[in-house]
């Protein structure tokens, strides 16, 4: 199956959180005001989640749009379904999302007065993992009936890392938006007519972005790059990296396994190693997924393949920038394994592991929605400790529900007294700066419907130099230690 970033990165297979379904709190509707002209608001800055606002609305709230009342806007939240992916260990504990995004849509509710006299009321729907259980074009297809037609809303949303094939339903033929963390397609954006919008890079982008950023160090060496042939993969590939290589003045050779259904892509391993050593390749780009990844690394032990042989580089697509798929490495691969890849540059769009760095400051924003949260909670009292890996993990996600919350409202209350659906979306996808949970620079501007405006170097790590809490003792080590601009 082909991974698609969540949160803080993770494949589709990998995901682990949780959302929630809201409900319209019952406060009588306050004031708001129009944002400012450079576009900060009462639903942006980093003191307080929102603010009341100052003035009352300049229009009374009318029914005005499917989905929008005098009274109430409607919205969904799509959850990964996890009980599969955490028996095949592919699962966190991201605590209780159900709470953080009542939690959030609650203040802006109770505490910030609704928006232009409606209460914002989140529906909820649960999904499958795609590939692992039933059909998951007819699960799409069910979930893009119920947000539609059911639930009536203007935008789904999801922080779990689900995407395709429901963001193709929900926006294609049908006027609601969309806003992921999954890598969506440039195909998925020019379907959805303005209305798909996304806190990861596309993947095409990543692996461009990669290609500016190693060709220098690649230039006059035998590049190989292999990826397997689920559609799309090789056409991104072929897109994303090959072309603008070449167009560095790096040349590579590109090498397609035939995985069929067979996600660890086993029958075409053996001959796609054999192939490497008698090319003498001495970068590889394994642009594979969570199992088959550990499995070519393993043939490559098999076959003679000894650490500092070959220079590894990777990037976020296929979610290979994520601890949670880089431990699969160890896991489900081999330590010789682990330690044949020790050392691979990775090209991603957040700073994995930062918080082992020394020196670490949690990102402001991330640390307000988390004060936020716990100080309006009424399940968690606790605070997460954004300095230890599995309570950063729940420290990120609660962020992620805080940024995508914020967006939202602050969609809504840009498009005016009485929004319609295409004054919402055309809103957001013009609202310039915003935080995403990720700690990454990010902007939404007309074009522009990914949301980052920065990519981060990581270093895989095996064993890693800082304790971890995973079994397989691997990490990812930003460097350097912050964003660096996205290459042109």
């Amino acid at each position: 199956m082909r991974s698609r970033k969540s949160l803080f990165g993770v494949l589709v297979l990998v995901l682990a959180l949780v959302g929630a379904l809201l409900a319209a709190a019952s406060a009588a509707p306050a004031s708001t005001a129009a944002p400012a002209a450079d576009g900060t608001s009462r639903f942006t800055g980093l003191d307080t989640f929102c603010k009341a606002a100052a003035s009352p609305p300049t229009k009374a709230p009318k029914a005005i749009d499917d989905g929008i009342t005098d009274k109430e806007i409607s919205v969904t939240n799509v959850r990964l379904d996890t009980e599969i992916i955490k028996k095949i260990g592919f699962a966190y504990d991201y605590g209780d999302a159900v709470d953080q995004v009542n939690t959030f849509v609650g203040l802006i509710n109770d505490e910030c007065g609704g928006i232009d006299g409606r209460k914002i009321v989140v529906h909820d729907i649960l999904q499958p993992v795609p590939g692992l259980s039933g059909d998951p074009q007819l699960q799409a297809q069910e979930s893009c009936t119920k947000i539609v037609k059911d639930f009536n809303s203007i935008a789904a949303f999801s922080n779990t890392g689900i995407g395709d094939p429901l963001a193709q339903c929900v926006t294609g033929p049908n006027p609601v938006m969309y806003i992921g963390t999954y890598d969506f397609s440039e195909q998925d954006f020019k379907q959805s007519h303005g209305r798909l919008f996304s806190f990861n890079h596309s993947p095409t982008d990543i692996l461009t972005y990669a290609a500016r950023a190693l060709a220098p160090k690649l230039k006059g060496k035998r590049v190989a790059v292999v990826t397997d042939d689920t559609a799309p993969d090789p056409e991104i590939v072929q897109e994303g990296l090959i072309k603008a290589l070449k167009k560095a003045g790096v040349d590579a050779t590109l090498d397609v396994l035939p995985c069929g259904d067979d996600p660890a892509c086993a029958s075409g391993i053996i001959p796609a190693v054999q192939r490497l050593k008698a090319d003498g390749a001495k970068v590889v780009f394994p642009l594979l997924s969570a199992l088959a990844l550990p499995a070519y690394l393993n043939e490559m032990v098999t076959q003679g393949f000894k650490p500092g042989d070959v220079q590894f580089y990777n990037t976020s697509f296929q979610a290979q920038d994520s601890e949670l798929v880089a431990s699969h490495i160890a896991d489900n691969g081999s330590k010789e394994a682990a330690a044949l890849y020790d050392g691979a540059t990775i090209i991603s769009g957040g700073l994995e592991g930062d918080w082992r760095l020394p020196g670490y400051q949690p990102d402001k924003f991330n640390q307000m929605c988390n004060d936020a949260y716990i100080a309006n909670s009424k399940v968690v009292t606790e605070p997460y400790d954004p300095t230890i890996d599995d309570s950063n993990r729940i420290y990120s996600v609660v962020a992620g529900h805080c940024a995508m919350v914020r967006l939202l409202a602050r969609g809504i209350e840009a498009a005016g007294p009485n929004p319609t659906r295409a004054a919402i979306a055309k809103a957001i996808g013009r609202i310039g700066a915003l935080d995403t949970g990720a700690g990454t620079p990010a902007t939404l501007k007309p074009g522009k419907p990914t949301a980052p405006d920065a990519i981060a170097r990581l270093k895989f790590r095996f064993p890693c130099p800082k304790p971890v809490t995973n079994d397989a003792n691997v990490c990812m080590v930003p460097t350097p230690p912050d964003f660096l601009p996205i290459p042109k």
